[in-house]
């Protein structure tokens, strides 16, 4: 999927004249007769309504994989932010204040969590659908939420590098490419400060082999790309060592892992109606930690 551009601009002008909008100043709005400045719209009434909007128009264009998804995603497809005991995990191994939130999907849980602990989220995804679903569902002024295609975009869109202190990426490298998980993790290194964390979580590839071949899983599996086909398409899965050395190839150094067992009643019910699992398994994920130094 390669996201086609719209006029910024153009879209703006539309959207003021829809809402019955002029500038008063920079980022303060009202209607055009008023012009006293005693009667302003504020950001947190206009920026929400905006982003609607802009991420409503683009959708239309360019998003047909995940229209369909995306309604009750929950349903759907398996969330490990959905689960305080998991959403805690990742969040506490956070560094630093600016947190840019790869593939940041429908869920508010992980951004909700991060700016209550005082962090500035940059909250990107190449879903415009998704991120309407996000913007409707939760909006803060700490909070920027950015159409984005995370293979390529910050360097494209000349992104000034080195912005943030923490990168995460729950289950969202998940590209059909391998070569395109170098990519975005090349992306995630291009952002982080010197000193900066990379925080990643990733399916591993043997437990679905295991819950295809021992439990019955409706799996289909790419065994020699090491790739799953799940929710959209195709999508390059991980062992440790496959992970560790895309990080390595990208300039990560200090890389650590360790599994993430998704074992509680309420995940194990969800996954096995999900993939018609016969029998009492629990599926694993890799927490990958690395760092820019």
């Amino acid at each position: 999927m390669k996201l086609k551009e719209l006029d910024q601009r153009e879209l703006r002008e539309e959207f003021m004249r829809q809402e019955g909008l002029c500038m008063v100043s920079h980022g303060v709005y009202a209607p055009p007769d008023v012009f006293d400045g005693r009667t302003r719209i504020s950001e947190y009434e206009w920026m929400p309504r905006w982003l609607e909007y802009n991420f409503r128009k683009h959708a239309d264009v360019n998003d047909d994989v995940w229209k369909e998804v995306s309604e009750n995603f929950h349903e759907k497809v398996y969330s490990l932010t959905s689960y305080p005991w998991h959403l805690k995990r990742i969040v506490k191994q956070v560094k630093g204040e600016k947190v840019l939130n790869i593939g940041t999907g429908s869920s508010p849980n992980l951004n909700l969590a991060l700016i209550a602990r005082g962090k500035t989220v940059w909250a990107v995804d190449i879903s415009p659908t998704m991120l309407l679903q996000a913007v409707k569902t939760y909006w803060h002024h700490n909070l920027r939420y950015q159409l984005l295609d995370a293979r390529t975009g910050f360097r494209d869109h000349h992104y000034v590098p080195d912005q943030v202190d923490t990168v995460l990426a729950v289950n969202s490298i998940l590209p059909e490419r391998r070569e395109d998980v170098d990519h975005m993790l090349s992306e995630a290194y291009y952002m982080l400060r010197e000193g900066g964390r990379f925080i990643g979580i990733f399916p591993e590839y043997h437990c679905h082999m295991e819950a295809r071949d021992r439990f019955g899983a409706r799996l289909q599996i790419d065994e020699t790309n090491l790739r799953i086909y799940d929710t959209v398409g195709w999508q390059c899965v991980q062992t440790r060592k496959t992970i560790e050395r895309h990080l390595t190839a990208a300039g990560f150094s200090n890389l650590r892992s360790e599994e993430i067992q998704l074992n509680t009643e309420p995940e194990k019910e969800m996954l096995g109606e999900l993939y018609g699992i016969k029998g009492d398994f629990s599926f694993v994920e890799l927490l990958v930690i690395a760092d820019k130094t």
